[in-house]
């Protein structure tokens, strides 16, 4: 997963690596990118947390928490990054993805491999057991979290590198002669800034 965290917030930010059609991929970018992680990493543990509904609200009936918002950041957890005031103010994306990447990149620089961090992300410690990562009572739930999240990232990774090489294949071939009016509709939607394409979704279907 090393492809997933990045050392370079400049190249981070201009890389376009989360598709502008992804919920809050403008947010989710600007932010991940300031932690050094890659967005597409982010994307896939909102997808697989919320499907990108800042609304949802999880009773954790074993730790006597709630996880809210679109990374479901527990009580105790947003608390000790930094949030105060109103815990309300998790259903606040910006709120919550930077209490949950600021938390995430805890996790990667203590776990260095990131599957690692992902698993102790789900369930607050990395633990493998019989091939695959379990929860304290030993359930492989934790296995298949990882694997959602891993595959939600690589989806979002593979929609990014569809979308740029189709744009520099229509700009190689448009070379030196006018465009159609459906080309020129094309490479707007490619030229827009990350997540401004569409206006943040707030909820999506499953």
């Amino acid at each position: 997963m090393n492809w997933m965290i990045h050392h370079s917030v400049a190249w981070c930010l201009s890389a376009h690596l989360l598709s502008p059609t992804v919920p809050f991929s403008q947010l989710i970018t600007e932010i991940s990118c300031r932690h050094h992680i890659n967005p597409v990493l982010v994307a896939g543990i909102v997808a697989q947390e919320t499907y990108f509904d800042p609304g949802k609200r999880r009773v954790e009936e074993r730790i006597h928490d709630i996880s809210r918002g679109l990374m479901q950041i527990t009580t105790r957890t947003a608390r000790w990054m930094g949030l105060q005031g109103s815990i309300q103010k998790l259903y606040d994306p910006t709120v919550n993805l930077t209490l949950g990447v600021r938390y995430l990149s805890w996790l990667l620089k203590k776990h260095p491999y990131g599957a690692d961090a992902v698993a102790a992300y789900n369930a607050g410690r990395a633990r493998w057991r019989h091939g695959g990562y379990v929860n304290s009572r030993g359930s492989h739930s934790v296995e298949h979290y990882v694997v959602r999240v891993i595959n939600w990232s690589r989806l979002f990774q593979r929609q990014s590198q569809r979308e740029s090489q189709t744009i520099v294949a229509l700009r190689k071939s448009k070379q030196g002669r006018p465009l159609s009016s459906l080309d020129n509709r094309l490479l707007a939607w490619f030229d827009w800034a990350p997540g401004t394409l569409y206006p943040n979704v707030g909820r999506a279907g499953r």
